[in-house]
């Protein structure tokens, strides 16, 4: 038998040379595609995880940027302020995820214990802030109301008190009280009191001496609603409210209303009224100007006006939670909050709380008598927590100098 060329191809019945050279060209072009085809998925599948990579490099390139510049600002601060024992500082950008705390000096300057983010602090007067949200969250439940008199609210003792210094108390507004609105003369203007104060640190002082010392430093400043006058009486008679409206102390009310551990803030209390929180570091040190504030009795600031033990750490994530929707059940309740009274279209405080323009946006903070800060920078979504622990020493260019470190990075982290 005669065998068939090895280079012949297998033809069909009819088939031609031209035709078996076209069907071995067919099958090698759409093997062409397909390996073409795959080619293209796999650098599409690279393209896809390079982005990803890469944003997530950048990340963390900007935030150790950011980490490295707030620690240079906090040790420039403390360089340039011979007075301060010590500077903390927390930040929580929740948009971004991004938490830091830092800290340069000493809790206990005499032992030369550093300071930490995690030492509580007496914060004063941010303590405002913290009444006034618990007293809205109060007006929410309709346990409250904003415009009501304060006959409604007050002791008897309280209104008499109030009253025997020509105050007209049933026009006196809670809402008059949060905006320091109501004409009180502020019981820190008596002289006597001061002087009390002074040579007597560890005196046990009630709300009721201190609102008969407001009242004793002078006539009302002026009718309910017509001026503003920054008061700790107001707030004192605000901490009295909310005990009688809660059956609870004011510490146990600040706790519930507000929701500590809701918002993951294990490092706050009410001083020597609420038990001190197990496992924490002791207390930091405090000055006003070379005098230690340690040891005096928390009395003189306690009962609404301040009062409240803290941390840096736990004062920004309050501040965060308020804005961020996990204080108030209503929107419209941060917003009756934060904005001017009517008529007062220059006013800078609000309802427990100021805002200002610094480094060009508006922030919403409050500052404390000794060297404490609570803020939030809405266009940053920025809490912020500082302690200074020094009366003397000014916190906002502080402030100012971390909300800079953030509008540098915030091209990159957008």
């Amino acid at each position: 038998m005669k065998s068939a060329p090895l280079l012949t191809p297998r033809m069909h019945s009819g088939a031609t040379a031209a035709q078996a050279a076209l069907g071995g060209a067919w099958r090698m072009k759409h093997l062409f595609i397909a390996l073409i085809c795959v080619l293209v998925v796999c650098l599409q599948a690279q393209a896809s995880e390079k982005p990803s990579a890469t944003l997530h490099l950048a990340s963390e390139l900007a935030n150790s940027s950011i980490q490295s510049q707030l620690d240079q600002v906090i040790r420039e601060f403390a360089a340039n302020n011979a007075t301060i024992p010590g500077v903390a500082v927390f930040v929580d950008q929740h948009r971004h995820h991004f938490t830091w705390a830092g800290a340069v000096g000493f809790a206990d300057p005499q032992n030369k214990t550093p300071l930490t983010a995690e030492h509580p602090i007496r914060i004063a007067s941010v303590t405002k802030t913290f009444v006034a949200a618990a007293v809205l969250r109060l007006v929410e439940q309709r346990r409250m109301h904003l415009d009501r008199s304060v006959d409604h609210y007050l002791s008897t003792d309280s209104l008499t008190t109030l009253r025997k210094g020509n105050y007209r108390t049933a026009r006196m507004t809670v809402r008059h009280l949060l905006t320091h609105r109501a004409g009180l003369v502020d019981y820190y203007e008596n002289q006597t009191f001061m002087q009390l104060a002074a040579e007597n640190p560890q005196r046990r002082w009630t709300r009721a001496e201190q609102l008969t010392y407001a009242v004793e430093a002078g006539q009302p400043l002026f009718a309910p609603g017509a001026g503003y006058h920054y008061s700790d009486t107001g707030y004192i008679l605000l901490g009295e409210i909310m005990e009688r409206r809660t059956g609870t102390s004011l510490g146990a009310a600040l706790r519930q209303l507000i929701g500590y551990s809701r918002l993951n803030m294990h490092s706050t209390w009410h001083e020597s009224i609420e038990p001190e929180p197990r496992a924490l570091l002791p207390r930091a040190h405090q000055f006003e100007g070379k005098r230690d504030i340690y040891n005096i009795d928390p009395s003189i600031d306690l009962y609404g006006g301040g009062g409240l033990v803290s941390t840096v750490g736990d004062m920004a994530r309050f501040m965060q939670g308020l804005f961020g929707g996990k204080v108030f059940t209503r929107p419209e309740t941060l917003e009756i909050m934060v904005s001017a009274p009517k008529g007062e279209k220059t006013s800078h405080y609000r309802m427990g709380i100021a805002v200002k323009e610094i480094a060009g946006i508006k922030v919403y903070l409050h500052n404390g008598y000794w060297g404490t800060s609570a803020a939030f920078a809405p266009s940053l979504n920025l809490a912020i927590g500082i302690s200074v622990g020094q009366h003397e020493a000014q916190t906002d260019p502080l402030l100012e100098s971390v909300i800079k470190v953030f509008q540098g990075g915030v091209n990159t982290r957008n």
